[in-house]
């Protein structure tokens, strides 16, 4: 009878160290925090036992400790920096420190939380598999999917998304998005009052296809691709090729473009016909994120290039630094009145530096001094709609088209307005 009374003696003191269930557990250490409201389901696994238990309201967290809801449940958690925390459906989440005078920490494995911090208290930042938040803010939401892709909404305040990669700043009403193995990108939120809600993705590396690789205006790029376009490919001069990859970088694409920058090649070139292929082909690679190739072709080109073309493989080259090395960090060029394709790359910069209200006013500035664009308030349009700025929208497109009535960027901001 030793093994059966040996059994059960062993059974008692294993229930007697473990907690039972929905029961409010003890901790012997200060309280992180503690849940303040519950759905149906919710766990919590304890860092002195190994299993996932139900908990009740009222249960105290420490450090070390999961909690995590299934399909139908919820938790909502307060903590001791006063930090309040929902959980939604099918999320895990780690409590990692309670700061007093330092940050506080959480890892969010999986699922969707929704947040409020106090203000002026301390820092918090919540790791995740793809990134990690820096939060200097009151209200934000953060999901992570299945994949582990991040996705971050601040309602109020400023959060630094970072990974090694690269980082974002996310300013209130904006967002943010970052997947395993890339840089975060930011994501822009239109609440429109007659449509559903919107996000578009705002992201350093659309830069790449937005700069021109031309100095001529959109009407201009589209006169002299008519023109070499009704030649006889065989009558092509040197410089017709090389305008025609240039302006078949905006209008046809980079097959197109490195199609006409070939048979540009096959003649002998000026070093500056040269150096307008390779800020083509720097472009190219920017936008193809092939980005430390990018850096060295925008610094080979610059030097050999007319001012307008050279402040774009300035950007670039800028643009292509930062991409390459998220480590890396310089200021962006400084322009003084150097022509529109300047403004638009120092109003794309403003936009992810600052936010989508700086660029808007690069562009108001460029558009008083070069009045007869139709590029930048085309641009400005664009980022208006992002604003869900209808007025401006709608004043914008009208400028652009009265310049240009076939001006693609404007056409595209009348599409999606």
């Amino acid at each position: 009878m030793r093994g059966p009374v040996s059994f059960s003696l062993l059974l008692t003191a294993l229930v007697g160290i473990q907690p039972a269930a929905a029961d409010v557990v003890p901790r012997n250490q200060p309280a992180a925090g503690s849940v303040i409201a519950r759905k149906s389901g919710e766990e919590v696994r304890f860092l002195e036992f190994a299993s996932w238990q139900v908990v009740d309201l009222r249960q105290d967290v420490v450090p070390g400790d999961y909690l995590r809801t299934n399909a139908t449940g919820s938790l909502a958690v307060l903590f001791a920096d006063r930090t309040q925390m929902r959980l939604g459906r099918n999320t895990t989440l780690l409590v990692k420190k309670i700061g007093a005078a330092s940050d506080t920490e959480f890892k969010l494995e999986s699922g969707t939380i929704w947040a409020r911090a106090e203000r002026g208290g301390e820092g918090l930042t919540i790791d995740t598999p793809a990134a990690a938040a820096a939060i200097r803010g009151t209200d934000w939401t953060m999901t992570v999917d299945g994949n582990g892709r991040t996705s971050l909404i601040v309602l109020e305040g400023t959060v630094e998304l970072a990974n090694e990669f690269g980082s974002v700043s996310v300013a209130e009403g904006e967002a943010a998005a970052a997947t395993i193995g890339s840089a975060p990108t930011k994501v822009v939120i239109v609440d429109s009052d007659d449509r559903e809600q919107m996000l578009f993705y705002y992201s350093l590396r659309d830069a790449f296809t937005v700069l021109p690789a031309s100095a001529l205006s959109s009407l201009d790029m589209r006169k002299a691709r008519a023109r070499i376009k009704a030649m006889e490919p065989s009558s092509r001069s040197a410089e017709d090729w090389v305008t025609l990859a240039e302006v078949n970088l905006d209008f046809e694409g980079r097959e197109a473009a490195r199609d006409a920058a070939r048979q540009a090649r096959q003649f002998p070139l000026t070093r500056a016909q040269e150096a307008r292929l390779d800020l083509i082909d720097a472009l190219i690679a920017g936008a193809e994120q092939r980005y430390a190739e990018a850096a060295h072709l925008f610094e080979r080109a610059a030097p050999h290039l007319d001012p307008s073309r050279r402040v774009m493989a300035r950007y670039g080259g800028y643009y292509a630094r930062s991409l390459a090395d998220p480590s890396h960090f310089e200021a962006p060029p400084v322009n003084a009145d150097a022509g529109v394709a300047a403004a638009i790359a120092e109003a794309l910069t403003a936009g992810f530096l600052v936010d989508l209200k700086a660029a808007i006013a690069v562009l108001e500035r460029a558009e008083r001094r070069y009045p007869g664009d139709p590029t930048l308030p085309a641009l400005r349009a664009q980022i208006a709609f992002l604003l869900d700025d209808r007025e401006q929208v709608e004043a914008a497109i009208d400028r652009a088209l009265s310049l240009d009535p076939d001006n693609m960027i404007a056409l595209q901001a009348r599409a999606g307005y």
